[in-house]
């Protein structure tokens, strides 16, 4: 992803978005050929498969890591178009630029993944999702300070850091709560519980612009990042 961004960004600014669409689609296409290589494992069908209840399902989606799943990514899913556009509308940077900082972005992102999972070992997921989530409380109003493409790199590069650390960890809780019988419908319930806050910050973002400007919704995820730490507390994190 890292990669794409700066590339396809470069050929964007210097060749126009039509050719980058007609490149997308090519790459989707070579990549769909490379599943004709791969051999499918059949699964032996099991004589007795365990049934999903409805009560089950409400004694374990309706507690407050569901709530925390939702909150939790909001303030993401706002990060995700807004700093974008902040960069081309307040800075004025080109696509090529912004792509640039989206490489620095996702490649810290990775690197936040890979030592989150290795701090929740350590530590516990419950101090580690505190530990990166206190930090994006504390990060996420500096945004309003970058006023340069320099500030700007650098404060969305650790913000990628730990948003990859916290989505390294919750991904990690939704499986250990996920029960063995039926671990996939549970942990894609729980994915969906927190893709649906994070469109829910990507819907809502351009009225917010619209309404407030860049610094307060800036702001606004700070208070998400809050509001999430309070949830975490009560929640059956370990």
């Amino acid at each position: 992803m890292a990669v794409s961004s700066l590339i396809l960004g470069l050929i964007a600014n210097n060749l126009g978005y039509s050719i980058v669409f007609i490149l997308v689609g090519i790459i989707v296409l070579l990549t769909s050929i490379f599943t004709i290589f791969f051999d499918e494992i059949k699964k032996p069908k099991k004589e007795k498969t365990p049934r999903l209840k409805l009560i089950q399902l409400k004694k374990d989606y309706l507690h407050l890591i569901s709530v925390f799943a939702l909150v939790s990514s909001i303030g993401g899913g706002l990060l995700v178009l807004i700093v974008p556009l902040d960069m081309r509308i307040s800075l004025d940077l080109d696509i090529a630029s912004i792509g640039l900082l989206s490489s620095f972005f996702l490649v810290s992102r990775a690197v936040g993944s890979v030592a989150g999972g290795a701090i929740s070992d350590i530590q516990g997921q419950k101090r580690s999702l505190a530990l990166f989530i206190g930090a994006s409380t504390i990060l996420a109003p500096a945004f309003i300070l970058s006023t340069s493409f320099e500030t700007m790199g650098i404060i969305y590069a650790l913000f990628g850091f730990l948003i990859g650390g916290y989505h390294s960890i919750t991904s990690a809780v939704f499986m250990d709560i996920s029960k063995k019988e039926t671990c996939a419908t549970n942990y894609s319930l729980y994915a969906s519980i927190f893709n649906t806050g994070r469109l829910i910050g990507e819907i809502g973002s351009g009225s917010l612009i619209i309404l407030m400007g860049f610094s307060k919704i800036y702001l606004i995820i700070g208070w998400f990042s809050l509001l999430t730490l309070l949830i975490l507390y009560f929640s059956r994190i370990e």
